[in-house]
């Protein structure tokens, strides 16, 4: 008789991480296929665009002005993107939870979408976006914009999803029992239910976007700097072109400030305020009130404008519009179930078609435009960028688990920890990448080598984090009755560490490569001057041809780097978790 396992409590956010990781399947990689197949045949990878080579760029001025300038237009476009993010991810949600078929229709786009990260969607979009629209400034924002919406967009919408499928059922009897329409309920009970974890999952997804977004707008700006492309990034390309260190600290500090900005006056009070929307269960037992929320619930006249928003956000979430909700258990009635069987056939049918007709024309426009040497190159060019992030991942885990275990046991030290963690792993480390790239060319030292531990600078911090929060949510118990038994050394992490802290640390683990796969397109061109260093990877290779117009070598450069990053889901990510479920009996503290 096997002996019961252990019964650990993962908290929710672990949780929907896991689920993410499972949900994960190979027809999301065929749909990627396809649609690259299809944007072949389209021409978006076949036009011709003029040489972006950054040394033909004019240099931008450094004055406080141009800081100014730049620091508001980052801390602009991350707001941008950030509502329109928020929308999508409800409207989404929204559909998919309502509607079997546009849930049949819609998940596998967000599975795609969710599985690239930031940076390999970014040049994908300059790609195409350059065959549909004409280069200038308008281009080069709605290409940042539309890159930085679609990256939080899918985090915000798998996390909103994912509240409207578990809604309490005592929410739902409280539906019914008011008689609310669907529209009611959504604005009444839905949304302010999932509140609380899309504040979250946005605050967690905050490291990702601004490394991402100082990347666009340094990468535009010295690919195309005609236009004039604002933002921090581009300050701190502009002060690197012109051998400014002093121009790159100054992108730095004003890097943190609006940071802190965001922190302290959006998601902080936003994350204080939204502990009125979760259950009694779920409620952190003390929270601290943010000075910014404080402040504003003291200000009258903040106070009287609050009123005037409740009242008419109470009308506007009472229209009776939509359906009434059902008793649990009710369906409503199906009159033609024939027809439903049809189109869900249908659907399925003309997903096979089009994934088939992508292949072939992926395939086929392959085939005619590439060599066998272009293959090679790409090939090599991956297995360099790959062989580099495994390293970040191996060094990370061997060097901070360990100190993550230690400091995680003495919860009094670990939180205040926890707070400063969180703030650096906000800071976008591709700001001081100029500073690394100055170094190399100082030094004479092979940027081949050197570049894999700057990878770390991100990703580490996601490993130490989440096993950090494992050894706070771990059993007090479970280590009290170890310690009586003198329970030490490798049993002591074989029996108990490890199995309480392996939830957290395959998520931390599976953050950190989404991390170093945005790290990589950005460190493998650093730098400095009119002189950018040599370093053999995909990421070299993807920003080398598009900045001399090699638009079709730069597609295949893409794909492969994506079909990489799928792949690597697909065979290690989503094998690992399930292994992971399956051996450890894993429950929400929320249930």
């Amino acid at each position: 008789m096997k002996p019961e396992r252990p019964d650990f409590i993962i908290k929710p956010r672990i949780l929907l991480s896991l689920e993410a990781l499972q949900a994960f399947k190979a027809k999301t990689l065929a749909l990627f296929v396809a649609a690259i197949g299809f944007l072949d045949a389209l021409g978006c990878f076949t036009y011709s665009a003029p040489s972006l080579a950054p040394a033909t760029a004019p240099h931008a001025a450094l004055g406080v002005s141009s800081l100014l300038k730049a620091g508001s237009y980052t801390a602009l476009r991350m707001g941008v993107a950030l509502c329109a993010a928020t929308v999508f991810a409800g409207a989404y949600a929204v559909a998919v939870h309502g509607n079997r078929y546009l849930r049949l229709a819609l998940k596998p786009l967000h599975d795609v979408i969710q599985a690239i990260p930031a940076l390999v969607l970014f040049f994908l979009v300059v790609i195409v976006g350059h065959s549909v629209v004409s280069p200038g400034i308008a281009q080069s924002d709605g290409v940042i914009l539309f890159t930085l919406t679609m990256a939080l967009f899918g985090r915000l919408a798998s996390s909103f999803h994912h509240s409207l499928k578990t809604l309490p059922a005592d929410l739902e009897e409280l539906a019914q029992s008011l008689n609310l329409t669907t529209w009611q309920k959504f604005w009444k009970i839905e949304c302010p239910s999932s509140f609380p974890v899309l504040v979250l999952n946005a605050s967690l997804a905050m490291a990702e976007a601004w490394f991402a977004l100082l990347c666009m707008e340094g990468f535009l700006a010295g690919a195309n700097s005609r236009d004039m492309v604002s933002g921090v990034g581009a300050f701190a390309h502009a002060a690197a072109m012109q051998h400014s260190v002093w121009g790159v600290v100054e992108a730095a500090l004003v890097a943190v400030v609006v940071l802190i900005v965001y922190d302290q006056f959006l998601f902080r009070p936003l994350m204080a305020w939204s502990t009125r929307f979760q259950m009694a269960a779920t409620m952190p037992d003390d929270v601290a009130e943010p000075w910014f929320l404080r402040f504003l619930r003291r200000n009258r006249f903040f106070e009287s404008f609050a009123e005037q928003q409740r009242k008419a956000w109470h009308q506007f979430s009472m229209v009776p519009l939509g359906g009434r909700v059902l008793q649990h258990g009710d369906k409503w009635p199906d009159t033609q179930p024939n027809a439903d069987k049809l189109i869900r056939l249908g659907l399925k049918v003309a997903s096979v078609v089009f994934c088939l007709a992508g292949v072939v024309f992926a395939i086929l426009f392959s085939v005619k435009t590439y060599s066998l040497h272009t293959y090679g190159h790409i090939a090599l060019s991956g297995s360099a960028s790959l062989a580099r992030v495994l390293a970040m991942l191996v060094l990370c885990s061997l060097f901070w688990v360990p100190i993550a275990v230690y400091i995680g046991r003495k919860p009094k030290v670990a939180r205040p920890i926890l707070n400063v963690v969180y703030y650096l792993s906000l800071f976008p480390a591709n700001i001081f990448y100029p500073l690394f790239a100055l170094a190399f060319v100082a030094c004479h030292v092979s940027a081949n080598v050197w570049v894999a531990p700057i990878l770390l600078l991100g990703g580490q911090l996601a490993v130490f984090s989440a096993v950090v929060e494992g050894m706070l949510a771990f059993p007090a118990s479970l280590l009290d009755v170890g310690k009586n038994f003198q329970v030490q050394g490798w049993l002591l992490w074989r029996k108990m560490l490890l199995p309480g802290i392996l939830p957290y640390y395959i998520v931390g683990l599976s953050v950190a490569s989404a991390s170093a796969w945005n790290a990589v397109m950005a460190v493998e061109v650093m730098s400095w001057g009119n002189a950018p260093l040599t370093v053999f990877g995909l990421g070299a290779y993807v920003q080398n041809a598009i900045n001399n117009g090699e638009i079709s070598a730069a597609a295949l450069a893409v794909s492969t780097l994506v079909l990489l990053i799928m792949l690597f889901n697909l065979l290690v990510w989503q094998p690992l978790t399930r292994s992971l479920c399956r051996a450890l009996k894993i429950t929400d503290e929320a249930h």
